[in-house]
């Protein structure tokens, strides 16, 4: 019986190796299989805005800049967008950012004050709004940035409007060229209408006339949300078009927002939003089709935010050429 047994089991293992032999060998004779043709993926830009809170000007001392800077590095490192617009950023704050935000080039730098009290004022929040891009992706092309002039201009620099602009060129040719305006909306209402005024001619009269296939978008905290016209008409070019429709159109869908739903961005580093609506806006140009943004709510489990506004996140997806019409009239 033993014998036998043993037999069995041999001519089993013979058996195994020769199959084993014969799987080897089909699989080195027969030409390898056709992979699936890949899907090209669809062109896209990430961008965020974050309005980080000038240093010094927080209201507690739990809330200071260097309490939160590491924080906010974090959740801008977290969702890793390729562009970062940012509000509020002071000298101090950029030149931090600079360091630890070290796969981005960013616009603008500092300036030195000098000069009238135009040309002070302008200068004196030069890194105001700072503008950072994936350096391994974009070429910047053109930029401009200075205080949006006002019918008067306030005697306090940080209640005026101040933007920063630049033209992004695509390394890899997948996006087109790229008009991105940053801006800080103020709170007088006066002075906030005019400077929205402004900010379209610069867009409308300047830089359209000298990219007209550039696709853009205007970014940043309006301080002004879509529920108040007087600003916000101006704001998405409404008078230019002649219709219900600006020329920009605001990513956010306001009719998917459920009864009750908050989707304010302004919390005074509380993180409950004092108005239902945002105010730190995605305003793009047709030309772009976009998901829903996302507002960042990040934060320690101690409560402690990185700034008094949530960010917001948004995808922006090429479609078609900008709607510039209003620029050759």
């Amino acid at each position: 019986m033993t014998g036998r047994l043993g037999a069995k089991l041999i001519l089993i293992f013979v058996l195994i190796v020769i199959l084993l032999a014969s799987v080897w060998l089909v699989s080195r004779l027969s030409p390898p299989l056709a992979k699936p043709p890949s899907v090209p993926e669809k062109p896209f830009l990430t961008i965020m805005t974050a309005n980080i809170r000038l240093y010094g000007t927080e209201p507690t001392s739990t809330d200071q800049w260097p309490l939160r800077r590491a924080l906010l590095v974090q959740t801008l490192l977290k969702y890793h967008p390729m562009i970062i617009a940012l509000q509020g950023a002071g000298p101090a704050q950029n030149a931090y950012l600079v360091e630890h935000l070290n796969a981005y080039d960013h616009y603008p730098g500092r300036s030195i004050l000098h000069g009238n009290l135009l040309t002070t004022l302008a200068s004196a929040l030069t890194t105001w709004n700072q503008i950072y891009y994936l350096r391994d992706r974009f070429i910047l092309i053109d930029s401009a940035n200075g205080l949006v002039l006002p019918r008067e201009p306030q005697a306090n620099p940080t209640e005026n409007t101040y933007y920063s602009l630049v033209v992004l060129q695509d390394r890899y040719k997948e996006l087109p060229d790229i008009i991105i305006i940053d801006t800080h909306i103020r709170h007088l209402t006066i002075s906030s209408m005019d400077a929205s005024k402004q900010l379209q001619v610069i867009l409308r009269d300047i830089y359209w006339r000298k990219y007209p296939d550039a696709l853009a978008v205007l970014v940043g905290d309006m301080n002004h949300e879509f529920t108040y016209p007087p600003v916000y008409d101006l704001l998405v070019g409404k008078p230019y078009v002649g219709s219900r429709y600006g020329m920009l159109q605001d990513t956010f869908v306001y009719d998917d927002q459920h009864p009750g739903e908050s989707w304010g961005t302004h919390h005074s580093f509380t993180g409950l939003a004092e108005l239902m609506e945002p105010s730190d806006l995605f305003l793009v140009s047709q030309g772009w089709s976009f998901d829903p943004p996302q507002i960042i709510r990040d934060h320690m489990p101690d409560g402690r935010y990185p700034s008094d506004h949530f960010f917001v996140l948004d995808t922006l997806y090429p479609s078609g050429p900008p709607f510039v019409s209003a620029v050759h009239q």
